[in-house]
Protein backbone atom coordinates (compact mmCIF):
# COMPACT_ATOMS: atom_id res chain seq x y z
CA UNK A 1 0.00 0.00 0.00
CA UNK A 2 1.37 3.35 -1.00
CA UNK A 3 1.86 5.84 1.32
CA UNK A 4 0.76 9.43 0.37
CA UNK A 5 1.95 12.95 2.05
CA UNK A 6 -0.45 14.70 4.13
CA UNK A 7 -1.20 16.80 1.37
CA UNK A 8 -1.91 14.26 -0.94
CA UNK A 9 -3.89 12.91 2.13
CA UNK A 10 -6.20 16.11 2.36
CA UNK A 11 -7.00 16.58 -1.11
CA UNK A 12 -8.51 12.87 -1.09
CA UNK A 13 -10.50 13.55 2.44
CA UNK A 14 -11.80 16.74 0.03
CA UNK A 15 -12.48 14.34 -2.58
CA UNK A 16 -14.38 12.02 0.16
CA UNK A 17 -16.52 14.79 1.57
CA UNK A 18 -17.27 16.52 -1.80
CA UNK A 19 -18.56 12.61 -2.48
CA UNK A 20 -20.10 11.47 0.77
CA UNK A 21 -18.01 8.73 0.65
CA UNK A 22 -15.48 6.61 2.71
CA UNK A 23 -13.38 5.77 0.02
CA UNK A 24 -12.63 6.44 -3.56
CA UNK A 25 -12.81 3.98 -6.45
CA UNK A 26 -10.84 4.96 -9.69
CA UNK A 27 -12.60 7.35 -12.44
CA UNK A 28 -15.97 9.83 -10.84
CA UNK A 29 -18.35 9.29 -8.32
CA UNK A 30 -21.73 10.17 -8.22
CA UNK A 31 -22.57 12.33 -5.14
CA UNK A 32 -26.12 13.08 -4.92
CA UNK A 33 -25.98 15.32 -2.60
CA UNK A 34 -24.24 17.96 -5.05
CA UNK A 35 -26.34 16.37 -8.04
CA UNK A 36 -23.10 15.74 -10.04
CA UNK A 37 -20.33 13.63 -10.61
CA UNK A 38 -17.12 14.28 -9.07
CA UNK A 39 -13.83 13.36 -10.57
CA UNK A 40 -9.91 13.98 -9.26
CA UNK A 41 -7.53 16.05 -11.74
CA UNK A 42 -9.10 14.98 -14.90
CA UNK A 43 -7.84 16.84 -17.77
CA UNK A 44 -10.08 15.48 -20.61
CA UNK A 45 -13.22 17.31 -21.87
CA UNK A 46 -16.58 16.62 -20.10
CA UNK A 47 -19.21 15.59 -22.86
CA UNK A 48 -22.65 16.28 -22.47
CA UNK A 49 -23.95 13.43 -20.81
CA UNK A 50 -21.34 14.00 -18.11
CA UNK A 51 -22.60 17.18 -16.60
CA UNK A 52 -22.85 18.50 -14.23
CA UNK A 53 -19.89 17.62 -12.95
CA UNK A 54 -16.59 18.28 -10.14
CA UNK A 55 -13.47 18.37 -10.57
CA UNK A 56 -10.63 18.68 -7.51
CA UNK A 57 -7.54 19.89 -8.79
CA UNK A 58 -4.24 20.69 -6.66
CA UNK A 59 -2.29 23.81 -7.85
CA UNK A 60 0.34 23.61 -4.94
CA UNK A 61 1.15 26.52 -2.84
CA UNK A 62 4.31 28.12 -0.37
CA UNK A 63 6.03 25.98 2.04
CA UNK A 64 7.38 27.70 5.70
CA UNK A 65 9.31 26.43 7.87
CA UNK A 66 8.26 28.59 11.81
CA UNK A 67 9.33 25.85 13.81
CA UNK A 68 12.03 23.45 13.25
CA UNK A 69 11.65 20.21 12.30
CA UNK A 70 8.26 21.26 11.11
CA UNK A 71 7.05 22.53 7.65
CA UNK A 72 4.02 24.97 7.45
CA UNK A 73 2.21 24.34 3.79
CA UNK A 74 -0.43 26.35 2.29
CA UNK A 75 -2.33 24.01 -0.20
CA UNK A 76 -4.19 25.56 -2.88
CA UNK A 77 -7.26 23.36 -4.41
CA UNK A 78 -9.69 24.12 -7.12
CA UNK A 79 -13.16 22.93 -7.14
CA UNK A 80 -14.29 22.97 -11.08
CA UNK A 81 -17.83 23.06 -11.48
CA UNK A 82 -19.14 21.91 -14.87
CA UNK A 83 -22.97 22.67 -15.88
CA UNK A 84 -24.44 23.26 -19.16
CA UNK A 85 -27.79 24.69 -18.46
CA UNK A 86 -30.12 27.08 -20.83
CA UNK A 87 -30.61 29.73 -19.59
CA UNK A 88 -28.56 30.82 -17.27
CA UNK A 89 -26.10 27.90 -16.19
CA UNK A 90 -24.03 30.13 -13.75
CA UNK A 91 -27.42 29.70 -11.32
CA UNK A 92 -27.35 26.03 -11.87
CA UNK A 93 -23.79 26.23 -10.95
CA UNK A 94 -24.20 28.28 -7.94
CA UNK A 95 -26.85 25.63 -6.29
CA UNK A 96 -23.98 23.02 -6.74
CA UNK A 97 -21.28 25.22 -4.98
CA UNK A 98 -23.61 25.94 -1.95
CA UNK A 99 -23.61 22.50 -1.96
CA UNK A 100 -19.92 21.71 -2.28
CA UNK A 101 -18.77 24.32 -0.08
CA UNK A 102 -21.38 22.84 3.26
CA UNK A 103 -19.62 19.82 2.12
CA UNK A 104 -16.25 21.11 2.61
CA UNK A 105 -16.87 23.13 6.12
CA UNK A 106 -18.27 20.84 7.32
CA UNK A 107 -15.28 19.83 8.85
CA UNK A 108 -12.82 22.48 8.05
CA UNK A 109 -9.82 20.13 9.85
CA UNK A 110 -10.56 16.95 7.26
CA UNK A 111 -10.20 14.72 9.99
CA UNK A 112 -7.35 16.40 11.76
CA UNK A 113 -5.26 16.47 8.77
CA UNK A 114 -5.59 20.11 8.15
CA UNK A 115 -4.90 23.67 10.31
CA UNK A 116 -7.87 24.99 8.89
CA UNK A 117 -9.85 25.28 5.03
CA UNK A 118 -10.56 28.98 3.70
CA UNK A 119 -12.50 30.23 1.03
CA UNK A 120 -10.52 32.61 -1.42
CA UNK A 121 -11.81 32.66 -4.67
CA UNK A 122 -14.34 32.22 -7.26
CA UNK A 123 -14.00 32.31 -10.79
CA UNK A 124 -17.01 31.60 -13.39
CA UNK A 125 -16.56 31.03 -17.04
CA UNK A 126 -19.36 30.89 -19.42
CA UNK A 127 -19.85 29.78 -22.80
CA UNK A 128 -22.62 29.37 -25.57
CA UNK A 129 -21.69 26.29 -27.66
CA UNK A 130 -24.47 23.82 -28.97
CA UNK A 131 -25.89 24.82 -25.31
CA UNK A 132 -24.90 27.41 -22.86
CA UNK A 133 -22.47 26.21 -20.33
CA UNK A 134 -20.62 27.47 -17.25
CA UNK A 135 -17.37 26.66 -15.59
CA UNK A 136 -17.31 27.82 -11.56
CA UNK A 137 -14.21 27.56 -9.73
CA UNK A 138 -13.70 27.49 -6.11
CA UNK A 139 -10.25 28.79 -4.71
CA UNK A 140 -9.38 27.01 -1.45
CA UNK A 141 -6.12 27.37 0.33
CA UNK A 142 -5.79 24.45 2.82
CA UNK A 143 -3.10 25.24 5.37
CA UNK A 144 -1.36 22.08 7.44
CA UNK A 145 1.77 20.96 8.86
CA UNK A 146 4.16 17.78 8.22
CA UNK A 147 7.38 16.85 9.75
CA UNK A 148 10.68 18.27 7.45
CA UNK A 149 11.84 14.83 6.86
CA UNK A 150 8.71 12.13 6.32
CA UNK A 151 6.03 14.46 4.44
CA UNK A 152 3.46 11.92 5.66
CA UNK A 153 3.06 12.98 9.35
CA UNK A 154 2.57 15.58 10.64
Amino acid sequence: MATYSIGEQIVQAMAKALCGASTLPTGGVYSAALGATVYRSRTDPFTRAQVPAVNLISVGGPIDQPVIPKLQWKKTVHVQIFVRASPAPDTVADAIKVAANAALMADMGLGGLALQIIPVAEHIQLSDADTESCVLTLEYEIEYRTDQVNLAIQ
